[in-house]
Parts: C-alpha cells; structure tokens; sequence
C-alpha cells in the first residue's frame, strides 16, 4: 500500500431493497503538513561553562522546515534542569518559518541561584503541544548540558558612626547615624535583600546581644541599584539607635551576598569568641562635655594639629581656640569653622596651625599657652576629665615652637 497510515471505512444501509451502495472510486483530498527540525549543524551557539553564577545563559539553535510548506509562528518551549534536578518551563513563540527555511531560535536565561551550581541541563523542544498540524515530532526535541559554578568571593564591609572610621572603645554620639556598607564584585546578583544585612546591639551590662528589625525608621536597608550592577553593588544599612543609657556597647553585624559568602570567616552563629564579619565595642556619654584640648606634636616645627573628644548627642555651636604668649597677648584665633569637621567623639582636626600669628607672621621660636572655649545652647560645655589634665592648668595648654 502506498499509503499504510491512510485509511478509509465506509457503511452503507438499505432496509427497502437491501442492496448496498456500490463504490465506484474513492477520493481523497490531500494537502501535505510542513516538518520541522532543530538542526544544531545549521546553527548553535552555546557556552557549555559559565564563570560564576549570577551570568545569563544564551543559547541559538538553528530550526528548520524541510518541506517546502511554510508553518505558522514557532511556539517552543524550553526546560531548563538544574543541578538539584528542578524543572523550570519558558514558552517563547517566535516568527513564521517559511517553507525550506532556517531560523534561529534565541534563548536567554538568568542563572541566578545556588542550586544552578553543578551541571544542569535544558531541553528545547520546538511546536510543543500539538500548537500547529506537523508530519512528526520526535525531531523537534533536543537537549544540552551546561555547567555554572559558584561565587566564592566575599563580599566587602564597611561601618561608620557619623561618617567616621572608629576604634574599638571610642566614644560615640548618643544618637549616632551608623552606615553600613556591603559591597560585592558580582554584577549579575544584586545585593537587593535586607536579610543580607543583620545588625545586632549589645547593651551595657548585657551578656548577649539584641538583633535590630528593620522598621524604616531606627534601621533601614538600601538596596543596590540593579539597574547599575556593571558600576557598582552596593547595598546599605542605616542604624540610627537612640541610646540613652551611658556604659559600654557592642555594635555586630553578620552579612552575606547572595551566593551566601561572608566578608570575613563568620560561621553563622553568633559566639564572643568567634570571628565576625563585623564586632566593635563603644561608649556612649550622654551629658554633653569636652575634654582638653591636645596640639600634636609638641614641640613641632612647622605645623601641629588639635586632639580632643567630645561627648553626648550634639557638637559645640561655638568652639574657639585662642593662642597666646607668655605675657598673654592673643596671637592667633582658631574658630570651629577653620578647624573642620568636629563631631562627637574623639577628634583630630584637619586643620593644622603652622606657627603663624594673625598676619601670617611667622612666630618666634618659644613656649605659647592657649585655651579653648566651647558652647552648646549658649552654654559652657562642662569639661570631661582625662589623665593628662595634669599637663593643664587652669584650663591653659602650652605649646612650644622650635625652628
């Protein structure tokens, strides 16, 4: 038989004359279905290996209809198999394919998690579902292996009270605007989550810590801009606690990007003895003071800077340093403007003095005393006692000047 998938019945019925309709002929109208095939030696373009997880898998492989009829748009469908054996299906339908024609179908897909890490497969099927009327279908199904591996680099971390770098036992500002910065070389995983970022506070006397939630008001989370991950990865963390006890803190932060690295060698669980991805211990003073002021070096020759620390929750409105000889002639004034930031905690200005009076004279060489004054709400900020007072007297430093 020339046609051994083609068959036709036909049934007659006469109860009068009980004689069958005869068959003259048969007819047949016949119109040929298209055939299309995934034909990867047409075309593909396939890495079989991606860098790191976060990449975009893109795949092209040649479609082709061997028949000379021309098959409506291509529906197709691709599963993509991850390393823990995950099915995920895409349907993407693409232009019509003309008869005797090749087009290329296009697939791109984000290999952004863990669970990619390994090898996995996708499948591409072409006119999945019966979609249009086609001779056979065992050669529209085809299927590659690729390989992801994972993002092993840490993350970087970066923490600032007032926008300064402080050290363990600092004192801080009782209400202290902390920065937590995390940022990570990964341009594909954006550091887009809050539980990225988890910030604990130890309180005086405390023996374990408290974990701040987010609320968008004490603490709140900035996350990277993924439209921007080429640029920059980076995510924040804004801590503004009110801390009205005075004593010692413990400020800690745990971190990872979103291939779960840590920027340092934190395991997860919080110990006083374990490493973390960030610990740092402060004081807190709440009654506004400011201790003596320290010029550094002394003696110096050409050019010395003021140290000094400043309590409570606000930096003086008025800070002046008055320079003077030993007769008390003031030859120089230092007003907070000139001295640059100032802010609660420990201070060294960015100023330095080089020796010079009002007028740009150079000084003579000799011992000068100066005295500080400092205001918060036009009153005299109470003085905060340190060990080396003793070098003062009366609140009068002295400086010496040696050419």
């Amino acid at each position: 038989v020339d046609y051994p998938y083609l068959k036709l019945r036909l049934r007659t019925r006469d109860d009068v004359a009980r004689t069958p309709t005869q068959l003259k002929y048969w007819r047949v109208l016949y119109k040929k279905p298209p055939e299309a095939a995934i034909n990867p030696a047409a075309h593909l373009y396939f890495k079989d290996t991606l860098v790191t997880v976060g990449r975009s898998l893109h795949l092209e492989i040649g479609l082709e209809n061997i028949t000379e009829v021309p098959m409506d748009s291509m529906l197709t469908k691709y599963v993509v198999r991850d390393a823990a054996s995950a099915n995920r299906s895409y349907y993407l339908r693409y232009d019509t394919l003309g008869g005797l024609d090749i087009m290329h179908l296009v697939f791109d897909f984000p290999v952004n998690a863990a669970n990619y890490v390994g090898l996995n497969k996708i499948i591409i099927e072409a006119n999945p579902d019966d979609d249009q009327i086609e001779q056979y279908h065992f050669n529209n199904i085809a299927e590659l292996n690729f390989t992801a591996t994972g993002d092993k680099i840490n993350p970087l971390l970066d923490v600032t009270f007032d926008n300064q770098h402080i050290m363990n036992g600092d004192i801080v500002s009782a209400k202290p605007n902390i920065l937590i910065t995390l940022k990570d070389e990964n341009q594909y995983l954006a550091l887009n989550d809050q539980s990225l970022i988890d910030v604990y506070l130890k309180y005086p006397g405390q023996i374990n810590p408290v974990k701040i939630d987010y609320d968008n008001s004490i603490l709140t989370f900035y996350a990277a801009d993924s439209a921007n991950l080429s640029r920059s990865n980076k995510a924040h963390a804004e801590f503004k606690p009110v801390l009205t006890v005075d004593g010692k803190y413990e400020l800690i932060v745990k971190d990872r990007d979103r291939s779960g690295n840590n920027s340092s060698t934190y395991d997860g669980n919080y110990n006083k003895n374990a490493p973390l991805d960030y610990q740092i211990s402060f004081e807190v003073i709440n009654k506004p003071m400011i201790t003596n002021v320290l010029n550094y070096p002394n003696p110096f020759t050409t050019a010395t800077k003021f140290v000094f620390t400043v309590t409570g929750s606000e930096v003086p409105d008025f800070l002046k340093i008055q320079i003077m000889t030993i007769k008390g002639t003031v030859v120089k004034e230092i007003t907070k403007a000139e001295l640059g930031d100032v802010h609660v905690g420990l201070n060294i200005t960015e100023y330095t003095w080089d020796g010079r009076d009002q007028y740009g004279d150079l000084l003579a060489n000799g011992v000068y005393f100066y005295n500080v004054s400092a205001r918060l709400d036009d009153k005299r900020m109470d003085h905060k006692s340190q060990t080396y007072d003793k070098y003062f007297k009366k609140g009068f430093g002295k400086m010496v000047i040696i050419r």
